[in-house]
């Protein structure tokens, strides 16, 4: 089941976000915003921490159920409806130090380089 990208905010709304201040951090008031905002903001929080919750509870599962599967030297099995299945994959990256220490000029780097810009939404506790 594939989900539709979502962009959280607007591109003109990102280009301007990239020349603010990022160390102000205004009181709800001061820009607009309501308890409705602020109980936005608590649910994110529980909800994050939810997610947290279950995806340590999941590692642990997994670790569980791979062991299972390397103590019977199965990679793959169906149980409980499910095709259970270990794989091994790798991901390659480029160093551009040793591209340059090859003779490759950064020159070149950077006209190959592409840049994603992506937006994220991060929350801290405020220290009292």
């Amino acid at each position: 089941m594939a989900t539709e990208k979502v962009e959280l905010i607007s591109n003109e709304f990102r280009d301007r976000i990239e020349s603010i201040d990022m160390d102000v951090y205004p009181t709800l008031e001061a820009i607009g915003l309501d308890e409705d905002f602020a109980l936005l903001v608590s649910r994110r929080v529980k909800v994050t921490a939810t997610i947290k919750a279950l995806e340590e509870e999941k590692a642990g599962l997994d670790a569980s159920i791979a062991a299972a599967m390397e103590c019977v030297n199965s990679p793959s099995c169906t149980a409980s409806g499910y095709k259970v299945s270990l794989s091994v994959g790798s991901r390659s990256t480029l160093d551009k130090v040793a591209l340059i220490e090859h003779g490759v000029k950064k020159s070149i780097i950077e006209a190959c380089t592409k840049v994603s810009k992506f937006v994220s939404l991060r929350m801290y506790e405020v220290k009292k």
